[in-house]
């Protein structure tokens, strides 16, 4: 997610796109929910990306607003990074690591750690001209954490990275741009911007990084990617475009922009990669369009994700996509979502379960309209059913982020607004830190 600015704009447009129905049933009886921490705008306000833990078992992650530099930015400041502590009561605590500034940018997703306790992200420029930037967290001794840029993008070489960064295991830190690179597709607006990224960040022995754009997106191939990448073990990476692809959708200004893409990039071991198209969205009442999310591995090599809109209802869907003999991929929707009690519009990708279920976040939908936590099991005959884990109703958090797990099977996010309603009092709250028990 981006800006307050932008945030507050995505919030809006979900407000129009759904019809809101606020429903007067609870939350389904399966599992329970905790709020770890509530957010007060100055230590954070909108949570955004994914957690991700340590080995101590604390969480770390970051708000796209928030935090003590109010320069030029919207309500308390331009974003945190955060960490959270167990207590053996039970209890959390929360440290803010890092308020960003006007010249940090704002925050776009979570954060990820390499093996020296080191957090990455990325920001999206709130400056005039600026494209974005990666950032390292690195502890200090005295407990204090030092912000370094290692990359700032200039719009060639991507514009506005998304959400969350990977890391492989020699420390390269992968991601995508939704816009800049050397071809241009067209915005909503009808302006000629860049069509986007992929983009490689490999560590020197001087402190210093070097960036390798691993693909420059055309439109035909995906335009707009706002998803993190997955890594399967020989090394290939996976991918969502927001936007792109054969489908005939189109803009408000009556373009053609494409529904959206599933990508591959596939290394060729001299350093070049090899970009496929898996699947083209073509929202023809069934498949989705507008996938935002990340893809999900399982152990057979299938990939699950989500759209945020389309599907037979136009509240967006979850999908399979399962490798064939011949190299073409099969697509089917496991879950239309209706807007109702079984949620809406998910924004973020799905997580598999340890013995192969689905579980995801939904935007809108639930019992209050204010974001679900989902399942989804298959059954004998190929069928998949969705129960709803739980529904946000305000306090406990409204419009839930990315879910992770730990080794128990507990799952974690963050909400973007709710919490206390006496913070943050247009948002009903700062938004919450969750644990969730199935």
């Amino acid at each position: 997610m981006k800006s307050k600015k932008m945030l507050s704009a995505f919030i809006a447009t979900l407000a129009i796109i759904t019809i809101s129905s606020i429903l007067t049933t609870g939350a389904a009886a399966a599992g329970k929910e905790k709020v770890l921490f509530k957010f007060n705008g100055k230590d954070g306000e909108w949570g955004t990306g994914r957690l991700t833990f340590d080995a101590n078992g604390n969480i770390y992650g970051a708000t796209a607003n928030g935090g003590n530099d109010s320069s030029g930015c919207y309500d308390y400041g331009c974003g945190t990074a955060f960490m959270m502590t167990p207590g053996k009561n039970g209890k959390w605590s929360e440290k803010r690591l890092h308020s960003f500034g006007v010249n940090d940018g704002s925050p776009t997703g979570g954060l990820v750690m390499d093996a020296a306790g080191n957090l990455y992200g990325m920001t999206c420029p709130l400056t005039t001209g600026g494209s974005g930037t990666v950032y390292e967290l690195s502890p200090q001794a005295d407990g204090k954490w030092t912000e370094t840029v290692v990359h700032t993008f200039n719009g060639n070489d991507g514009a506005c990275p998304s959400e969350d960064l990977i890391s492989d295991a020699a420390g390269n830190l992968y991601g995508t741009t939704e816009y800049g690179g050397a071809v241009k597709c067209v915005d909503g607006s009808g302006n000629a911007i860049g069509c986007g990224v992929v983009f490689e960040l490999s560590p020197g022995t001087n402190g210093k990084w070097t960036e390798k754009v691993l693909h420059f997106f055309d439109g035909t191939d995906g335009f707009n990617s706002r998803a993190s990448l997955t890594f399967d073990g020989a090394g290939n990476l996976y991918g969502t475009t927001l936007s792109g692809g054969t489908g005939k959708c189109t803009n408000g200004n009556g373009n053609v922009v494409g529904c959206g893409t599933v990508f591959r990039l596939t290394p060729d071991g001299k350093g070049s990669w090899k970009e496929t198209v898996l699947y083209s969205f073509q929202y023809n009442g069934t498949d989705g369009l507008d996938p935002t999310g990340r893809v999900a591995l399982d152990t057979s090599g299938n990939l699950y994700g989500t759209t945020y809109l389309g599907g037979p209802y136009i509240y967006g869907t979850v999908f399979k996509l399962a490798p064939g003999r011949s190299g073409k991929w099969s697509m089917t929707v496991l879950q239309s979502f209706d807007g109702g009690d079984d949620g809406a519009q998910p924004w973020y990708g799905p997580l598999v379960g340890a013995t192969g279920e689905i579980y995801g976040s939904t935007c809108y939908g639930g019992g209050w309209d204010m974001g679900t936590i989902f399942e989804l099991t298959a059954g004998k005959n190929g069928k998949w059913t969705e129960d709803v884990l739980f529904s946000f109703s305000g306090q406990d958090g409204r419009i839930p982020a990315e879910l992770i797990s730990d080794q128990a099977g507990n799952l974690y996010g963050t909400t973007m607004v709710g919490g206390n309603p006496n913070d943050c009092l247009n948002d009903g709250g700062c938004g919450v830190v969750f644990e969730f028990t199935p």
